[in-house]
């Protein structure tokens, strides 16, 4: 973002304001997330009956991507 800014007195004062807002997101996803959800990381994959429950989309693009890994 300071590339896009030309007036160097301008672009200080563009990124300081950026920078105090962003600060402002920071509290959510590490303090309040977590409280309201059990876990951020999805269920397993694998079950004790040994069965992938996973939807079909997701599994066919990481078959997919898997495959072209090699």
């Amino acid at each position: 973002m300071r590339a896009a800014v030309a007036d160097e007195k301008v672009r200080a004062k563009v990124s300081a304001v950026y920078s105090l807002l962003s600060v402002l997101t920071v509290p959510f996803p590490v303090f309040i997330l977590p409280r309201m959800y059990f876990s951020l990381h999805p269920s397993p994959v694998l079950n004790s009956a040994g069965r992938v429950e996973m939807d079909a989309v997701v599994l066919i693009v990481l078959i997919a991507a898997e495959l072209m890994r090699r």
